[in-house]
């Protein structure tokens, strides 16, 4: 009788920890790295490969073709109030695909999107492009 109290006593230990690890964990991760907080993505920067004001990086990054497509139709769209509105509603939405070699650094894409969503949503001025400094 005693072993199984001593099971469910560790059975109950294993899930408030679990519970910990997976949730806890986590949530105090993103409070103390604030809504600013960058995100690490593995790789390096290939120096002096920037096509569009952009790094490339040597690892997996965000496609060249699928970000640029976005910036293209953001910066088209954003001369009139409905176009602003779409190109928000784009820009929240924006998933990009991962590319093998030579993609975007996804921590300066990410940057330049939040960004373009800032001055969308509060009807400032976009950012300049970045192959347009």
């Amino acid at each position: 009788m005693n072993l199984v109290r001593l099971l469910i006593v560790l059975l109950i230990l294993l899930g408030v920890f679990l519970l910990f690890v997976r949730v806890v964990v986590p949530y105090a991760r993103r409070a103390t790295r604030g809504a600013g907080g960058t995100t690490v993505v593995p790789g390096t920067v290939v120096p002096g490969a920037e096509t569009s004001g952009l790094p490339l990086t040597s690892g997996h990054g965000y496609d060249r073709a699928d970000v640029e497509a976005l910036l293209d139709r953001v910066y088209g769209l954003a001369d009139t109030p409905s176009g602003r509105v779409e190109a928000l509603a784009m820009v929240r939405s924006a998933r990009f695909h991962m590319a093998r070699r030579g993609g975007y650094q996804p921590v300066f894409v990410d940057d330049v999107v939040d960004r373009l969503a800032d001055a969308l949503a509060n009807d400032r001025e976009l950012p300049p492009r970045p192959d347009q400094r």
